[in-house]
């Protein structure tokens, strides 16, 4: 039965944070009557807190390009050259993409930053087998400076505030360059040499973005901001 404004805990989220087998405290359950562990019953305490006041959604992800959305640097290989399937050891990759598509589709804005030629990376976004969709990235800033150049341009766009963006990149030092520019901003590393942290990666992300409801206005929030930016570039006003 369900019952509306009841919400629970995962049990599988519970499993992962605190696994069965260290849960249980012989000692507490004959000297006080408790048979956990205090690890575990702070875990549950955070969940339920969780749940009780929840962390707004964040509202956009900015993302590198080689080695985090495809595997390889399209500079070096071309754009049939980048790969992120399976059959290619690269599927950590194509996952990452399904992802993108999943939230672009909830209406989170997501833009790309990435030191590249700008000719090349529109050749492999337009790629018939990438798995996120050219219409749910923007805006892509392709060239070749400093990322936090590009992170700004992209707030200015999407007119929001840094703290409501996580940036993704396969590099610490791109990362640090960009979080010593926007200190409240979510620098997150795309574990592309540790595939074992793609779960925790991904698990972080969807924490971040999770919303209880997905609104319509969300989901046209970025087509609305794109056709804004082809009329001000149409008009000379600017440029994607």
């Amino acid at each position: 039965v369900l019952c509306q404004g009841v919400r629970l805990v995962s049990p599988a989220e519970l499993d992962r944070l605190s696994p069965v087998a260290e849960r249980f405290d012989l000692r507490t359950e004959l000297s006080e009557g408790s048979p956990y562990r205090l690890g575990h019953a702070s875990v549950v305490g955070e969940l339920v807190g969780s749940l009780l006041s929840p962390a707004p959604p964040l509202k956009g992800l900015i993302s590198d390009l080689d080695d985090t959305l495809w595997h390889g640097i399209v500079g070096e290989v071309g754009a049939a050259g980048v790969h992120f399937t399976l059959e290619n050891h690269a599927q950590m990759h194509g996952l990452y993409q399904q992802f993108l598509q999943s939230l672009a589709e909830r209406g989170v804005l997501v833009g790309i930053a990435s030191k590249n030629e700008a000719s090349l990376v529109e050749e492999t976004l337009v790629r018939a087998d990438l798995l996120v969709r050219r219409d749910s990235l923007f805006p892509v800033e392709a060239h070749w400076q400093p990322k936090s150049e590009s992170v700004a341009r992209i707030l200015k766009t999407w007119n929001i505030g840094e703290d409501a963006v996580v940036f993704v990149d396969d590099s610490p030092m791109e990362l640090a360059e960009v979080q010593s520019k926007f200190p409240a901003m979510r620098c997150v590393q795309f574990p592309t040499n540790d595939p074992a942290k793609l779960v925790t990666f991904f698990h972080g992300l969807r924490e971040a973005f999770g919303k209880t409801a997905i609104r319509e206005e969300d989901r046209l929030r970025a087509l609305s901001l794109r056709q804004n930016a082809e009329i001000v570039a149409a008009a000379g006003g600017g440029s994607q």
